[in-house]
């Protein structure tokens, strides 16, 4: 998944929030792959979380 467009949206940020929480209640991952910054902590629910750089973090 990817987190690209929700750090300076307060809004977009929430909507992200609820639309991860929501795909770890139904997919139940192992882990989960995150293109760009990590998810909020408090949504991680404890699944493992592995972000990769976006082209302009690198």
């Amino acid at each position: 998944m990817s987190s690209v467009g929700t750090v300076r949206d307060r809004s977009a940020r929430e909507l992200f929030a609820a639309g991860y929480a929501q795909m770890l209640t139904r997919l139940r991952p192992a882990t989960v792959l995150v293109y760009g910054k990590p998810p909020a902590p408090d949504v991680a629910a404890g699944v493992p979380v592995r972000c990769y750089p976006t082209r302009w973090e690198r």
